[in-house]
């Protein structure tokens, strides 16, 4: 009896591992139906997705001259400042929305094919980060009219994302597995995240908190977002930041591919 458990996880471990590595094998089909997606999405549209890039300039534009004047902030080191952490944050959230659907909208697939479940959700992170591409523009176009030039570290951007995006694949994992299962989870997901986009220093820089900056610093989304905006904002993220982020990495990856191990060979029963 006191080595079953142990055991158990050790099979749920290796069995979640097991799914993840041979999720690899298929990255030319959750790539390819990605993108299908996106072009399935905007057929026939004049401009595509062009539309979301529109949209989030305008919304950029209009909320970061409004905040600026709350705050009482200079334009010109506000509105980079929001739109980063704004781009960073419409990426993740949509990602994490997408997810309480993620096995759900692919029901006919997966009750005729027997694929990796991570691949359904990688197909969600290719269509969104392709989104993410379009959107990065807007972001180009804020720094060079705010006067913020390409510095070498604007490359560590790069780094960031590709560690948020980690992130965001794992917690996308819990979410679609635990909406299968309850369905009434999508809306207390859509509500919580709502409530972390006041909660994490977007709108609002941390100085702004003075003695209580505190409350900034224990936010994991606050140090997911700074490893993508201090580069480009040309300053180096603190060890602090990286820190907080390759811990959540290591926490969500471990409890995903031990939540997928555990329940991999049920989700299908659940849809």
């Amino acid at each position: 009896m006191t080595t079953g458990a142990p055991l158990s996880a050790v099979i749920c471990l290796r069995q979640g591992l097991q799914e993840c590595l041979d999720t690899l094998r298929w990255r030319d089909t959750w790539a390819y139906f990605g993108w299908q997606d996106i072009r399935l999405r905007y057929r026939r549209s004049l401009l595509g997705p062009w539309w979301l890039t529109a949209s989030m300039a305008v919304t950029i534009g209009v909320l970061g001259l409004l905040w600026s004047q709350i705050f009482q902030l200079p334009i010109s080191t506000y509105l980079p400042f929001f739109a980063i952490g704004l781009v960073v944050w419409t990426w993740l959230s949509t990602q994490i929305n997408d997810a309480c659907t993620g096995f759900t909208q692919f029901e006919h697939i997966i009750k005729q094919t027997r694929l990796p479940y991570p691949t359904y959700i990688l197909r969600l992170g290719t269509r969104n980060t392709l989104i993410l591409a379009h959107n990065a523009v807007v972001v180009a176009g804020v720094l060079f009219l705010c006067g913020i030039g390409w510095h070498p570290v604007a490359w560590l951007a790069l780094v960031g994302l590709a560690l948020v995006a980690m992130i965001s694949v794992f917690l996308s994992m819990l979410v679609a597995i635990t909406c299968t299962r309850y369905r009434d989870c999508p809306p207390l997901v859509a509500s919580l995240l709502q409530i972390a986009f006041f909660l994490t220093p977007i709108l609002w820089e941390p100085s702004a908190l003075r003695s209580k900056a505190w409350m900034a610093e224990i936010n994991p989304l606050f140090h997911w977002i700074e490893v993508v905006r201090q580069p480009l904002l040309g300053h180096i993220p603190s060890g602090v930041h990286y820190l907080w982020t390759t811990g959540s990495i290591v926490f969500f990856g471990a409890m995903m591919v031990w939540l997928l191990g555990r329940h991999r060979d049920r989700i299908a029963y659940w849809l």
